[in-house]
């Protein structure tokens, strides 16, 4: 792209200093993909002072779930920052994007004080050290307690309901993490059924309201899921909760029925001792009608 027909030339002066600033945050390999990504941003939205951008212009590349091409990563990564720093004057919209201003902050500034982005290896072993940890049984204690609560909720936009029908996806449903950040909508919410590539849900009639609320918006998916999660667990006092952390619980808490053979979830409403072996409610009710002469007694 020739010089005259840079759409970074058209920026503002104080949003170039911004554009500036954000590189700092990359290494200098990767400037040229950030400018790159920049200059889809101002040529989708058409605005060249960045302090006017807004949540419907983020909601042009958050609502494509599909995507997830390093540009819209990138873009994505730009509006955290230019929000977090405060350089957006209308923030009407972000709320739902639970951005942590203060730990985002810190964040940018241990990448710049990196020379950019941190090095792969560092990344890698970060992340697999989030993803592979484990939940506590008191820290699963805290999230069940929030997801009772949130059933019952009456919040008007439904935000903290939204973050714990997530952990309701994760522990509960036997779900993969990938269908529910990409395939998981609102808009496929109907008569108590949730449609995804995986299997058709039976959602529990405490969500229902949640969900026909968020079908009549543009941000009807999950693809923010890490950040819900996120959120929540800052909302519970669990540092850096991903959503790894809480489907290898619900691995852990399965249980496999020595008669049927299926697992579920090791909640003492779930199974009976028969003759001192645990035995799960569907299958002692089967023995029950069956007349086979048990001694039961709840788990």
């Amino acid at each position: 792209m020739s010089k005259k027909n840079d759409e970074l030339d058209k920026l503002v002066i104080s949003s170039k200093t911004i554009l500036n600033d954000f590189l700092k945050t990359y290494s200098s390999s990767s400037h040229a993909q950030v400018r790159t990504a920049i200059r889809t941003l101002i040529n989708e939205t058409h605005v060249y002072d960045f302090s006017l951008l807004t949540y419907e212009d983020y909601t042009i590349f958050d609502t494509s779930s599909e995507d997830t091409s390093a540009k819209v990563k990138l873009i994505i990564t730009f509006f955290r920052y230019i929000y977090c720093n405060n350089i957006i004057r209308n923030e009407n919209g972000f709320e739902k994007c639970y951005w942590n201003k203060e730990k985002e902050l810190i964040d940018f500034d241990k990448r710049i004080q990196q020379g950019g982005i941190p090095k792969k290896n560092q990344t890698i072993s970060t992340k697999k050290s989030q993803s592979t940890s484990v939940i506590t049984v008191e820290q699963l204690e805290r999230l069940l307690l929030f997801e009772r609560e949130c059933t019952h909720t009456d919040d008007i936009n439904f935000k903290n309901q939204r973050l714990a029908f997530c952990f309701y996806l994760l522990y509960f449903e036997d779900l993969q993490i990938s269908t529910i950040r990409s395939d998981m909508d609102a808009r496929n919410f109907k008569d108590g059924k949730l449609t995804t590539a995986e299997k058709i849900l039976d959602i529990p009639e405490a969500y229902w309201d949640m969900l026909n609320y968020y079908k009549e918006r543009s941000y009807s998916g999950f693809s923010q899921l890490d950040e819900y999660i996120r959120h929540l667990g800052d909302m519970v006092g669990i540092k850096d909760l991903v959503p790894n952390n809480i489907t290898q619980k619900r691995k852990q808490s399965l249980f496999t029925c020595p008669e049927c053979g299926k697992a579920k979830l090791s909640f003492s409403a779930n199974w009976k001792s028969v003759n001192g072996i645990l035995i799960c409610n569907d299958c002692t009710e089967k023995l029950s009608i069956s007349g086979q002469k048990k001694k039961y007694s709840e788990a």
